[in-house]
């Protein structure tokens, strides 16, 4: 039995599949809060394309969450991150308890940073993970266009 935070690029598609609907049900709430930034097909498509990694939260094999990362490198600079761009889980996933998978991954591929981008919800239960704030991101919407951000 399975239980703790998995990346998934190495499962076949029988494996991935058998969590297929709290996946997609997981992506949903995703584009639910932030509907400007992407759609399903789009995430779909990074994640089975490599852009993006998917992780499953389980425990004991049922499922409890989905974490997304990407890895990006500076060309100019060569310093290179894998950043946590989404999460969903049951009952508000608490995936800090397994970022240290996440770190461990990022430093076998030799990123000089881990960076969760996410809600500021995130920061006190990182935080005790030694994370700390490096930069606020700040929006201001067109109000000429007919556009909402989910909270």
């Amino acid at each position: 039995m399975k239980t703790g935070l998995f990346l998934t690029e190495k499962w076949s598609m029988e494996e991935v599949a058998k969590y297929g609907p709290q996946i997609t049900e997981r992506l949903k709430k995703i584009r639910e809060r932030f509907p400007e930034d992407s759609t399903i097909e789009e995430m779909a498509n990074v994640i089975f394309n490599g852009e993006v990694q998917l992780w499953l939260l389980l425990f004991e094999d049922e499922f409890k969450g989905i974490v997304l990362t990407d890895i990006r490198t500076v060309e100019s600079t060569k310093y290179k991150t894998v950043r946590i761009i989404g999460a969903s889980g049951e009952n508000g996933l608490d995936f800090a308890d397994q970022v240290k998978v996440i770190e461990d991954w990022a430093w076998d591929m030799d990123c000089d940073a881990v960076l969760p981008v996410g809600r500021e919800g995130w920061k006190r239960p990182l935080s005790s993970y030694g994370y700390e704030v490096e930069r606020v991101v700040y929006r201001k919407m067109n109000p000429n266009r007919n556009t909402h951000h989910g909270k």
